[in-house]
This record gives C-alpha cells, structure tokens and sequence, in this order.
C-alpha cells in the first residue's frame, strides 16, 4: 500500500544506488523526493527500474514527493509537453501529490546544456516565468513548485535583484517556491549579496520545500555539486531561512556514492535538530487535513503570443540561443583563439544583448563549460552503476553454469 502522509521534516533526495541503504534506515527518514528524470527517459527508465518495482518498494516505505530538471521554464519556446505528459504519468503511476521542477533555463531546441542558467531579473522576464509555468501547469494539471538555483553569472544590466526577481514570478501566478539553503550560500559567496537582507525580503510564505546539499570549493568559486556532507555555513543558512519561510519540507541531496550511509544519516539527524527549534515535532493537522496551501496571482499577466513575441522577449531568446550554442561550440574548440568580441559578433543578436553579454566575465562562459562536464561524468558515473546491476541481476538468474556456458558458446 502506497504511503500517503504529507512530506514533513526532513526527508533526502532518492537515488538508485542508495535504495538497500534507503530501507535499512527508513527510521532515520522522514519522507523521500523522487527525482522524475530517471523515469521520464526512456532509457534510463530501462536501465535503473524498468518495471518500477525499485519505486513501489519505496512509496510503501516512506511518504514522497518528486522532483524533475527537464521542464526549462523559463526557455522562450514552446513548453516541453511530451516532458510534462510524462511527468503526469510518473506522477500518476506513483500516486505522488507533490512535484517541482527549476526557476531556469538550460535549453533551446534540441541543444540542451543541462546546466542551470539565470533569467534576466527584469519584469518582461518575471512574466514569461510565469506565462510558461502556466502553460506547464495546464498540461500536468496541477500547481507545482520552482526551485531557486545557483548560476554561473548573472545577465548584465538587470534591473532586479536576484530576490526581487523571485517575488516578482510569484506576483504573476501561483506557484510555491523550492528553496536551496546551499544554493544561497554559495550565490551569496559568489555573487556577493547579504543572504540575511535576502531572506528578509523574500516572499518566504512560499517556500514550501527546502534543499540542502554540499558542494566544493574551485577555481576561486563555491560549485553546487552535491558531492559532499553539508557544511557549517549551509546549516547556518539552514537556520536562517526556516525563521523566514513556510518552509516544512526539507530535503538532503546527495549524488555521490557516499563510503557509508552514515555520513547521510548524520546530515539528516542535525537537520532534524535544527528543523524542530521552529516546527512542531507532529504534522499539523491543516497539512493532513488540507494538503498544502493554494496560492494566488496578485498581479494581471498581460497576454503572451510566442509566435509574435515582443521585443524584450524575443531579444531574450536570441540571446539564450547563442549563449547555448555558443557553450557547446567552445566545448567543441570551435572558438579557439578568438576574442571575446569576435565570437559575440558572430552571432545574430540586437545590439543590445550583444552589449549584455560582452559585459559579462569571459572566464565565466569557460566556467560554463568545466559544469557541462561535471554534468556529464555524473551522467556516465550513473549509467555505469545501472549497467553493473544490470549485469547482476543477470548474473543471478542465470546462475555461474549458464554464464560459463554462455561465454563458451559466445
């Protein structure tokens, strides 16, 4: 039987290779975030569970909620629809009620750089944001949250800041926000902002679900790599936000095989701590009774036609299309040698933007290219460890006769 109580406390993000270890400390473990990637992908469905057998296991052990990276929102094209029917059908399958996916963009077309990027923090953006997650919620049919995310650099000559851009998406629709404790960390470290004013500013009544996770420190910035134990800063940050938000859901990322468990049990047990200096220790009964709480728009969202977009709106796309190609083209060394301006001037952009982006710290497009290949060696890393399962699961139904007879007649 599918366990339906509400997420509440502090719960850490499923992964595959995590799932013995999931079961033998479920005590430990308030709920779970099912990261939706691993089944709307077809192959990486067939690779990790492709009976969904992993997954109902789970939702009989531990409330749950999910958690996706593949709507890019905030792309100015059309919503990705097959994603989102998808989505509805994990979502369905799995009886999970509550889903989020990212306040960004990272792709245009069929190039996608799998890489968070930052919107431009102006109004024009805010509305698109959420003329897009209206378009999206239509599709999935239910409201759902957008997490905060950390990005390389910011879009030159905004006219926001990054939190007043944040509130400004939530003055045009509905959603609920996912926040990320070490997301403001290391956005607050590496683009120098006081987390504290922040926080105080924020729409805090809707951050329903929190993040946290550890990263590292390189090349003279913090990087959101989910590969370490949470450090004393993100606690810190931690703190902060629960006296600042709605906040009752928090979660712990994880996305390295860890030597043992018990680094993960200890990061969710001094959450716990922190967690109940402002919560009840017992789900409330608004959340069991009601679900979560419904949010309203309080501003007019003027009508957006993507086929004769304005043009703020269609600036921004020409622009997040050459800053896509041009990050796949450098990671390729098709601009090797070239000055900053000489690749800018190659690609059709109004002035204006071509003026954005020639403000930006050119060492930052090569930053962008050193977090494409973190991506993908995590992406190799997981296919690696579905490949090994697979191969012994195999081995065990076959048992060593058949394996031996088999290469024999291979």
């Amino acid at each position: 039987m599918v366990n339906k109580q509400p997420a509440y406390g502090v719960g850490l993000a499923y992964r595959r290779f995590f799932h013995s270890d999931i079961l033998a400390n479920r005590n430990s473990i308030d709920f779970l975030e099912l990261p939706t990637i691993d089944y709307v992908e077809r192959s990486r469905r067939i690779l990790g569970d492709p009976s969904g057998s992993f997954m109902r296991e789970i939702r009989e052990a531990l409330p749950c909620v999910a958690h996706g990276i593949s709507l890019s929102v905030g792309s100015v094209e059309a919503p990705a629809v097959d994603i989102l029917h998808k989505t509805r059908a994990f979502l369905d399958e799995f009886e999970v009620d509550e889903f989020s996916d990212h306040l960004t963009f990272h792709r245009m077309g069929d190039q996608d750089l799998s890489v968070f990027m930052s919107m431009p923090f102006e109004d024009k953006a805010a509305q698109w944001m959420a003329h897009q997650y209206n378009e999206s919620k239509r599709v999935l049919g239910q409201d759902f949250g957008l997490e905060v995310v950390t990005y390389t650099f910011p879009v030159a000559a905004s006219k926001m800041t990054e939190v007043e851009f944040i509130n400004r998406v939530a003055d045009y629709c509905d959603c609920w926000f996912l926040f990320d404790a070490a997301n403001l960390f290391i956005n607050s470290t590496n683009h120098k902002y006081d987390p504290l004013k922040y926080l105080e500013t924020l729409n805090g009544e809707r951050v329903l679900h929190m993040h946290m996770a550890g990263g590292h420190y390189q090349d003279g910035e913090w990087i959101d790599s989910h590969s370490q134990p949470v450090p004393d800063e993100v606690f810190e940050m931690l703190e902060l936000a629960l006296q600042h938000t709605s906040a009752r859901a928090i979660i712990l990322e994880r996305d390295d095989e860890p030597g043992n468990f018990g680094s993960i049990t200890d990061d969710l047990e001094r959450a716990r701590e922190i967690f109940y200096k402002y919560r009840p220790r017992e789900v409330p009964d608004e959340l069991v009774k009601h679900g979560a709480p419904k949010f309203k728009a309080s501003k007019a969202l003027p009508e957006i036609d993507i086929a004769n977009l304005p043009p703020e709106l269609a600036g921004m796309r020409a622009y997040q299309e050459a800053l896509i190609t041009c990050a796949f083209e450098m990671a390729d060394g098709k601009h090797h040698g070239s000055s900053k301006e000489e690749i800018i001037a190659g690609y059709d952009l109004p002035d204006e933007w071509k003026n954005r982006w020639s403000q930006m710290d050119w060492k930052q497009m090569l930053n962008l290219k050193r977090k494409m290949g973190y991506v993908q060696e995590f992406e190799d890393n997981a296919a690696r460890f579905y490949r090994m399962v697979e191969m012994q699961e195999w081995a065990q139904q076959l048992g060593p006769q058949e394996i031996f007879k088999s290469r024999a007649d291979g």
